[in-house]
């Protein structure tokens, strides 16, 4: 509910995530499409949480909105250094920067089933137990900006990969205050004209127009644009390597296991889907500016799923020299 100078929010629940720490949790739901998560709908907010989710099976993909609860007691400046421009400062507006005077976060993830009050999701690019605020469906012809001014082009244009691209690379004004005042949300459904179809299906679904005009559509490519430093970043993909000894050690870890078993995969499918994951997140570089520029000679640990990885730079090359289940690692690292 909202107050003259305060917003108070209950989350609906807390992300069961493959990402435990913040080192090598990805910064956009392009980089890793393996990782897996699960919300499930708390019981403090309906006595029915599963009626919450009903028709949302119906989409593909769903925007999540949530607070960056381990940022630390850090002062918010008003600029930044974001991890894409390696030290070069702008204002924390024009990033995706958790540190913000309202810590909210903005993702968009793949849905992959629901069971239930539970949603399976993966592309994740949030920490285990993180707070979850809203949840929206992902709808093309409202959120994806189009260079048409279609529904239907917008609609054709409307991939995975797509939707992906325009939730990593626009700025999304639900961070700013004035989208959180008015209840977080964004994007609204216009109101149809009485000459668009209002047909409904077999299921009592309405049927949205595919010639309906898309409200506040970009007529022109050149009406969207994107700042160059996440087109063209000064921090280039790494290439991605394993030593003998990691990859025989990763070769153990599997799904078929028990809870008992230190070598059992939660998330996972087998340790080619956990290979992949650790390639995706190295490969778009998981360091810091400070890390990065200050720390060259150190080894770099994070884990994933129940795997703890420990790996070095060096140029443009990241190479895993150590697999082991998490329980087997150092708490420290």
């Amino acid at each position: 509910f909202l107050t003259e100078d305060a917003i108070m929010s209950t989350p609906i629940g807390h992300l069961e995530s493959c990402f435990k720490q913040k080192a090598g949790t990805p910064r956009q739901p392009t980089v890793c499409d393996l990782s897996k998560a699960k919300l499930t709908i708390s019981r403090n907010v309906f006595n029915n949480p599963e009626h919450s989710l009903d028709g949302i099976e119906k989409f593909s993909h769903i925007w999540i909105l949530f607070v960056f609860h381990m940022n630390g007691g850090e002062a918010v400046k008003a600029k930044v250094k974001p991890p894409r421009l390696d030290g070069v400062k702008v204002g924390v507006f024009a990033t995706r920067s958790p540190h913000r005077p309202n810590p909210i976060g903005l993702t968009l993830a793949k849905l992959d089933k629901v069971e239930g009050d539970t949603l399976h999701l993966s592309g994740i690019d949030i920490i285990d137990g993180t707070p979850i605020l809203d949840i929206k469906p992902y709808i093309p012809v409202y959120d994806g900006v189009s260079a048409g001014s279609t529904a239907s082009s917008a609609g054709q244009k409307a991939s995975i990969a797509c939707g992906r691209e325009n939730a990593a690379d626009k700025d999304i004004s639900v961070e700013d205050t004035d989208s959180v005042k008015t209840n977080l949300s964004f994007h609204e459904p216009r109101q149809k004209s009485p000459s668009e179809d209002n047909s409904t299906d077999d299921h009592g679904n309405e049927n949205w127009s595919k010639e309906s005009s898309v409200s506040g559509a970009v007529s022109t490519p050149e009406q969207v644009t994107v700042a160059s430093w996440v087109t063209s970043p000064p921090v280039q993909k790494l290439t991605v390597s394993f030593t003998p000894n990691a990859e025989a050690t990763l070769q153990k870890f599997h799904s078929e296991g028990n809870g008992s078993d230190v070598f059992s995969l939660t998330t996972f499918k087998d340790s080619g889907e956990a290979k992949k994951a650790i390639c995706d997140i190295l490969s778009a570089d998981p360091r810091s500016p400070y890390f990065r520029n200050k720390c060259q000679d150190r080894l770099y640990f994070f884990s994933v799923d129940s795997i703890h990885v420990t790996c070095w730079f060096d140029g443009n090359t990241a190479e895993v020299i150590r697999v082991q289940p998490v329980c087997y690692a150092d708490c420290s690292t």
